[in-house]
């Protein structure tokens, strides 16, 4: 099989195949309960990284634009996707806490340590167990949670909820249709000291304690967002030598999306159970992305005319 052959299938149905192939295993893996679901997020990351990498490469490398754009922009795509990769495995696998509290209406306050190797920026981690209390009436626990001192941060809205399907009188029978037992907060450290933690309010009152955990940041999420704010600049760049060949560039909807996708991933979610809301910002973020590089590329198709080609240029001299 000929390149050019090669070529052919693969923009046929070859990718396709690939793209629905690897949902398909994904969708089997989740179901199955083969991963844990912090491993299970970050592997989803991986994957829509890859694809993504896979498709900028491919209308990077294709395109007419000079080699050393096609290689920077190739280069762009790669850099927004380890940054968003990053992201993620710091959500789902915080670093290690170096304490933590309980918090209840009986006991509403406690102090953290805030160690000098933290940094200034951290993860408030707030963790609890709705649906497990005897009176059966917490499947939804609402709290707020206040840190001053070291930690200046809040008033911090806390959601957690338990439902089940098929279960009565509080007995935790039927399957789990909506879960979420953690809140993550990302917040700024004025320096090492004491942060006080305090429990405003938590509804309804006879819910399971509140344990909460202050962990540093693996990596600068301020950083790691303006790294993929840089290389949509670059993109956009980049995109000049492309325009003037009549092609709309891949890589700059591309760094769009991983930038929102950063942005959300950055200000944390439930990392226990992460793989829905993550799925959430994926879908939410790149459909409209896609379809506005849809329609700028008919529209510098249609503005621009037909592409450039070296043949062409001789032939006019």
């Amino acid at each position: 099989m000929t390149r050019d052959e090669l070529e052919i299938i693969w923009h046929d149905w070859l990718r396709g195949v690939l793209v629905i192939g690897m949902a398909v295993v994904m969708v089997v893996v989740y179901l199955t309960g083969l991963l844990p679901a912090p491993v299970f997020a970050t592997v989803m990351v991986c994957v829509f990284c890859a694809a993504t990498m896979v498709l900028a490469a491919s209308s990077c490398i294709g395109s007419l634009c000079p080699a050393g754009v096609r290689a920077a922009s190739t280069l762009v795509s790669l850099v927004a996707s380890a940054s968003l990769v990053l992201t993620a495995w710091q959500v789902h696998f915080p670093a290690p806490a170096p304490g933590e509290i309980v918090l209840s209406p009986v006991q509403p306050d406690g102090t953290l340590t805030v160690p000098e190797s933290a940094g200034n920026e951290l993860y408030v981690v707030i963790r609890g167990n709705p649906g497990s209390s005897p009176s059966g009436n917490d499947s939804e626990v609402a709290a707020s949670v206040t840190l001053a001192g070291a930690v200046t941060a809040g008033p911090l809205s806390v959601t957690l909820l338990h439902h089940r399907s098929g279960g009565q009188g509080g007995q935790s029978k039927g399957l789990s249709i909506s879960r979420r037992t953690a809140d993550v907060f990302r917040v700024a450290a004025s320096g090492a000291g004491q942060a006080t933690v305090h429990l405003d309010r938590m509804r309804p009152e006879n819910a399971m304690p509140l344990h909460v955990s202050l962990h540093a940041a693996r990596v600068s999420p301020t950083l790691l967002t303006a790294l993929s704010g840089l290389t949509l600049l670059v993109s956009l760049v980049l995109a000049f030598f492309s325009w003037k060949r009549s092609v709309f560039p891949g890589a700059v909807p591309l760094a769009a999306v991983l930038l929102t996708v950063q942005f959300f991933v950055a200000r944390g979610y439930c990392p226990t159970e992460p793989v829905l809301p993550l799925l959430g910002i994926l879908t939410l973020t790149t459909i409209p992305a896609a379809l506005v590089g849809w329609i700028l590329s008919k529209a510098v198709e249609r503005m621009a005319g037909p592409p450039r080609t070296t043949t062409a240029k001789k032939g006019s001299r």
